[in-house]
């Protein structure tokens, strides 16, 4: 028998689109660009890549669209900053989780009022019906842009007095820990993929229909009570979710660079 057998390269190549894909995500992992820098022209960047034209602008067109580049009119296209990434593993509020990539975390909340749980809210929450709850409902910001509308459902007999707070400008869970000593130490979590309302759409300041994640958790305290039901909309091209299995739980740096890349 002559010659070599064909690699399982050779049997499955890769598709040229997805060669191109991949191509400029590793080089941003390796660090040959970072946030904000401008990639490389076209010819250059086939070159570099092994890829038609053709490959490569449909891979960029695709990036584009899941918010990893952005295409500056008359300038070229970006590697935009990493997108906030909630690790499952890590406990971390919106604002520290925005923080982390760089950016300025937000709020603007569209009503904060005292009520009482219905059955389906008791029911969640694990009280009983028409107990004292407080809702907060919020658009959160990363550098002034809208990314989700959360909805915070807490148990005010934990929490006496929390009306008085102003959480445009104070995080929820600084204000639990702070003023009332609760500090929330684990809790349940659960997401999945939906698309925006019209009212949605609207305070997100995105067309309808586009893709969001849906996100119900309980956060729960050191005596493993629910203080709080969350239920949120995030835009899927602002903000992604990562899990890290490494064993231990603690990530290395460089994993935990890919893990929010």
């Amino acid at each position: 028998m002559s010659g070599a057998e064909p690699s399982a390269a050779q049997n499955h190549p890769i598709p040229p689109k997805e060669k191109a894909l991949e191509g400029i995500l590793g080089l941003a992992f390796a660090g040959s660009f970072e946030a904000g820098d401008k990639l490389p022209g076209e010819r250059a960047l086939c070159e570099r890549l092994g890829v038609s034209r053709t490959a490569l602008r449909s891979a960029i067109k695709q990036l584009i669209s899941q918010g990893i580049l952005e295409n500056r009119h008359g300038s070229g296209t970006y590697l935009r900053r990493s997108k906030p990434t909630q690790v499952f593993q890590e406990s971390g509020s919106f604002t520290v989780i925005v923080e982390a990539t760089g950016r300025v975390a937000g709020s603007r909340t569209l009503h904060a009022r005292e009520s009482r749980a219905d059955d389906l809210i008791a029911e969640k929450m694990g009280i009983a019906p028409d107990s004292p709850i407080y809702v907060i409902e919020r658009v959160r910001l990363a550098d002034g842009v809208p990314i989700a509308i959360q909805t915070s459902y807490i148990d005010m007999r934990h929490c006496p007095g929390i009306a008085d707070h102003d959480f445009d400008t104070e995080s929820l869970l600084h204000v639990m820990k702070g003023a009332y000593g609760i500090r929330i130490t684990g809790g349940m979590q659960r997401i999945s993929i939906t698309r925006v309302d019209e009212r949605e759409a609207r305070l997100l300041e995105v067309a309808r229909g586009t893709p969001a994640f849906f996100e119900q958790c309980f956060n729960q305290d050191e005596n493993h009570r629910t203080i709080e039901y969350c239920r949120s909309v995030t835009l899927a091209n602002h903000f992604q979710y990562a899990n890290d299995d490494t064993g231990d739980g603690v990530a290395n740096e460089k994993v935990q660079k890919w893990l929010r890349s």
